[in-house]
Protein backbone atom coordinates (compact mmCIF):
# COMPACT_ATOMS: atom_id res chain seq x y z
CA UNK A 1 0.00 0.00 0.00
CA UNK A 2 2.68 2.53 1.18
CA UNK A 3 4.70 1.78 -2.18
CA UNK A 4 1.54 2.43 -4.70
CA UNK A 5 1.51 6.03 -2.71
CA UNK A 6 4.77 6.96 -2.47
CA UNK A 7 4.68 5.83 -6.54
CA UNK A 8 1.36 8.01 -6.91
CA UNK A 9 3.44 10.63 -5.15
CA UNK A 10 6.23 11.08 -7.18
CA UNK A 11 4.14 10.56 -10.34
CA UNK A 12 1.87 13.65 -9.11
CA UNK A 13 5.65 15.23 -8.23
CA UNK A 14 6.86 15.11 -11.73
CA UNK A 15 4.23 16.02 -13.48
CA UNK A 16 3.85 19.12 -11.04
CA UNK A 17 7.70 20.32 -11.89
CA UNK A 18 6.48 19.37 -15.82
CA UNK A 19 3.75 21.94 -16.06
CA UNK A 20 5.72 24.27 -13.59
CA UNK A 21 8.51 24.26 -16.84
CA UNK A 22 5.84 24.82 -19.63
CA UNK A 23 4.45 27.73 -17.59
CA UNK A 24 8.08 29.25 -16.95
CA UNK A 25 8.48 28.80 -21.15
CA UNK A 26 4.94 30.24 -21.92
CA UNK A 27 5.99 33.01 -19.73
CA UNK A 28 9.26 33.59 -21.34
CA UNK A 29 7.34 33.09 -24.99
CA UNK A 30 5.21 36.28 -23.68
CA UNK A 31 7.71 38.27 -22.39
CA UNK A 32 9.61 37.99 -25.74
CA UNK A 33 6.33 38.52 -27.75
CA UNK A 34 5.62 41.81 -25.60
CA UNK A 35 8.95 43.44 -24.71
CA UNK A 36 10.91 45.20 -27.06
CA UNK A 37 14.96 43.83 -27.30
CA UNK A 38 16.95 45.92 -25.03
CA UNK A 39 19.43 48.11 -26.61
CA UNK A 40 22.18 47.55 -24.15
CA UNK A 41 23.61 51.13 -24.21
CA UNK A 42 20.68 52.26 -23.65
CA UNK A 43 19.78 50.01 -20.72
CA UNK A 44 23.34 50.71 -18.83
CA UNK A 45 22.44 54.32 -18.87
CA UNK A 46 18.85 54.11 -17.40
CA UNK A 47 19.06 51.29 -15.08
CA UNK A 48 21.92 52.99 -12.85
CA UNK A 49 19.42 56.30 -12.85
CA UNK A 50 16.60 54.65 -12.05
CA UNK A 51 18.35 52.79 -8.80
CA UNK A 52 19.79 56.07 -8.10
CA UNK A 53 15.91 57.96 -7.94
CA UNK A 54 14.38 55.11 -6.11
CA UNK A 55 17.05 55.10 -3.60
CA UNK A 56 16.52 58.99 -3.20
CA UNK A 57 12.40 58.60 -3.09
CA UNK A 58 12.58 55.93 -0.69
CA UNK A 59 13.95 57.26 2.22
CA UNK A 60 11.87 60.20 1.55
CA UNK A 61 8.85 59.33 0.46
CA UNK A 62 8.63 56.27 2.35
CA UNK A 63 8.42 53.05 0.97
CA UNK A 64 4.16 52.56 0.32
CA UNK A 65 4.24 55.77 -1.31
CA UNK A 66 7.08 54.89 -4.07
CA UNK A 67 5.93 51.94 -4.61
CA UNK A 68 2.58 53.43 -5.84
CA UNK A 69 4.02 56.38 -7.40
CA UNK A 70 6.35 53.82 -9.18
CA UNK A 71 3.50 51.44 -10.06
CA UNK A 72 1.66 54.48 -11.30
CA UNK A 73 4.52 55.14 -13.64
CA UNK A 74 4.55 51.24 -14.58
CA UNK A 75 1.33 51.39 -15.90
CA UNK A 76 1.72 54.13 -17.64
CA UNK A 77 5.19 53.17 -19.36
CA UNK A 78 2.84 50.10 -20.48
CA UNK A 79 -0.30 52.08 -21.76
CA UNK A 80 2.58 54.68 -23.62
CA UNK A 81 4.43 51.56 -25.11
CA UNK A 82 1.01 50.09 -26.35
CA UNK A 83 0.12 53.02 -28.08
CA UNK A 84 3.69 53.94 -29.60
CA UNK A 85 3.16 50.25 -30.87
CA UNK A 86 -0.15 50.76 -32.78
Amino acid sequence: MTTRLEAEKAALVARAELERLSLTAAWIDVHHAVMPPVDSVRAARTHPIASRMLRIAIPVLGLSRAGRIVQMLSVGLTVYRIVRGL
